[in-house]
């Protein structure tokens, strides 16, 4: 009898067959849409994250994951979850393209959140 102890990864995560991934993107990528390359078990591949992307979202990208136990040459996906990394710093010509991007799309994404008690 013997025992196997598996270390965690610091970035991936397994979940049966699948492998669980969280991936930073920037403000426009999340806006814009981009093909982003993310890191896999088996090196890195492109993920094509459409315009309008929210933090949280997460893709499928099959045939990504850990292979499937008892079935030879069959391997799970890879969930990516995206997340939307805001700039540290903003030149003040940034701030001002922003400003102005906010008052151009003038979206409140918080409507219909209710009013509270």
């Amino acid at each position: 009898v013997f025992t196997v102890h598996v270390q965690p990864h610091p970035f991936f995560e397994r979940q049966g067959d699948d492998i669980l991934a969280k991936v930073p993107i920037s403000i426009t990528e999340a806006a814009l849409g981009a093909e982003i390359p993310v890191p896999t078990v088996r090196g890195r591949a492109r993920l094509k994250s459409p315009a309008g992307t929210a933090s949280g979202t997460k893709f499928r990208m099959r045939g990504q994951g850990a292979p499937r136990a008892g079935r030879r040459g069959e391997v799970g996906d890879m969930i990516v979850e995206v997340y939307v990394v805001p700039p540290r710093r903003l030149s003040a010509k940034a701030r001002q393209l922003l400003e102005s991007l906010r008052d151009e799309i003038a979206e409140d994404p918080r409507a219909g959140l209710p009013e509270g008690p």
